[in-house]
């Protein structure tokens, strides 16, 4: 048994299904009954770099709020609505937004969330049309 080697041990349909797979990857990705173009596949894997870094972003602006008020510097809106010297919490409750805009990038949910929210621009601009 020692002998043998690896690509011995896979069955011959199993190989030929492999380089199927990678011989066709230049122009579309196959998985099961899914056809994906390639570019769809660069968008998708943006969306989800994209999201990732958001959700850092959000996450570090929780962890160190301390970190983004020395940055940033008093804001007086933060004392109106939070209390007096509470900039800290201003910048938690923005990070915390901040994590749910990642997470909705990295799903996708947030085409739908903007084409619901400029829902009456489009419907407004149809109508003008008309």
């Amino acid at each position: 048994m020692a002998g043998r080697r690896a690509c011995d041990l896979v069955p011959l349909h199993h190989a030929l299904r492999a380089w199927h797979i990678v011989s066709d990857f230049e122009n579309r990705c196959e998985l099961g009954k899914i056809k994906a173009p390639r570019f769809y596949l660069n968008i998708m894997l943006v969306a989800i770099i994209v999201g990732i870094i958001t959700v850092i972003v959000g996450v570090a602006m929780v962890w160190k709020p301390r970190f983004f008020v020395d940055f940033v510097g008093h804001q007086e809106w933060a004392e109106k609505v939070f209390g007096v010297h509470e900039d800290e919490t201003a910048f938690k409750v923005i990070g915390i937004i901040v994590i749910l805009i990642g997470a909705f990038i990295m799903t996708g949910i947030i085409n739908d969330l903007l084409m619901w929210f400029f829902a009456p621009t489009f419907r407004a601009a149809e109508n003008l049309k008309k």
